[in-house]
């Protein structure tokens, strides 16, 4: 904050300070003064195979992107990288800015194509960085991947990580960095955030991305004046997905506090507690569906313990679904949908 309160005007002396401050906290870490980086360093700096960063608007996401590709191609030689996005107009936009800074700082290229259809750049050290669509997955089967980096990866569809990028990473071990700005708590992204923040395995490594992270952006971090404004004129739950990078709520859901990492966990049957069955009806037009519930009321918790849903289905049916299950014996309580009393 104080180095981002330095004017304007003055702007050479304020990059000058960022950075002496680079530099001071990098000579931290080398004497192993315990900390954590934030962040795009924290993402650069990560060894985790599987980087995820659900990060907000004007983090930096897309240059993020464009300068991982170009330092791993640089620095490994004879590998291969993708520079991937869900459609090709997403994916020109990294694209163009590494072409830009091989040609700003005349990096040692044997060759540039950037067309509508091939974009790739062969480095004189053997690597590769292609320019991916992720539009078509069988076009990107039968390659040998080291690092795969998806530039707005909350809109690519599931097969396209399972069957288009997975497969060409496994020859080489190879590394993914999946980043995104947030489009609701929906989709590949959000299952993969999801389940990479619940592993400590150093293989998965997640990160939210806020604006007010990026230097360059918000100075004075929340206290920016753009920011400030943005929250005044904001609804609370965009601004949170907007520019504080955290997933938002779909508008109507009945409990938009619930988030499932906070408060679901798994919890199994307990045979010595009784079950209480929660039904919604059918005639066999629509979903029948029921819940098997265990209530604790001393320790404010429910456990959902199972359910059975039929897409179209009759009450008997239910019942001799029902009759099967290993709580069955427990029930104590049956509580349906009033609209259908019959």
């Amino acid at each position: 904050k104080e180095i981002g309160g330095i004017p304007e005007e003055r702007i050479d002396e304020r990059l000058a300070a960022y950075a002496a401050l680079q530099d001071e906290t990098a000579g931290w870490e080398r004497d192993g003064v315990p900390g954590a980086w934030g962040g795009q360093q924290a993402v650069a700096r990560s060894n985790a195979r599987f980087r995820v960063v659900g990060c907000a608007r004007r983090w930096g996401k897309t240059a993020l992107a464009a300068h991982e590709a170009l330092s791993c191609a640089l620095q490994r030689p004879r590998s291969k990288v993708w520079l991937c996005a869900p459609i090709m107009r997403l994916v020109d936009r990294a694209f163009k800015i590494v072409v830009a800074y091989c040609e700003d700082y005349h990096l040692p290229t044997r060759s540039i194509q950037n067309t509508a259809a091939i974009k790739r750049i062969e480095f004189d050290n053997g690597a590769i960085i292609d320019g991916v669509s992720m539009e078509n997955v069988l076009s990107m089967a039968g390659d040998e991947v080291d690092v795969a980096i998806i530039d707005e990866a909350a809109q690519m569809y599931p097969d396209a990580w399972s069957r288009g990028v997975l497969p060409p990473l496994l020859d080489r071990n190879g590394q993914a960095l999946l980043i995104s700005s947030w489009e609701g708590m929906e989709g590949i992204f959000f299952q993969l955030f999801e389940e990479g923040a619940r592993r400590d395995d150093g293989v998965w490594e997640c990160w939210n991305g806020r604006t007010a992270d990026n230097f360059f952006v918000a100075p004075q971090g929340e206290d920016s004046p753009a920011l400030v404004e943005a929250k005044k004129s904001t609804d609370p739950l965009d601004y949170h997905e907007q520019y504080g990078g955290l997933p938002a709520h779909q508008r109507l859901v009945i409990y938009p506090e619930l988030n499932t990492r906070v408060h679901v966990e798994r919890v199994p049957f307990d045979p010595g507690y009784p079950v209480i069955l929660a039904g919604d009806p059918s005639g066999g037009a629509v979903e029948y569906a029921v819940l098997a519930i265990q209530d604790y009321p001393a320790l404010r918790r429910i456990h959902q313990i199972d359910e059975v849903y039929l897409p179209q289905g009759y009450t008997e049916q239910v019942i001799r679904e029902v009759e099967h299950r290993p709580w069955r014996d427990n029930v104590s309580d049956v509580v349906l949908d009033s609209a259908n009393p019959a």
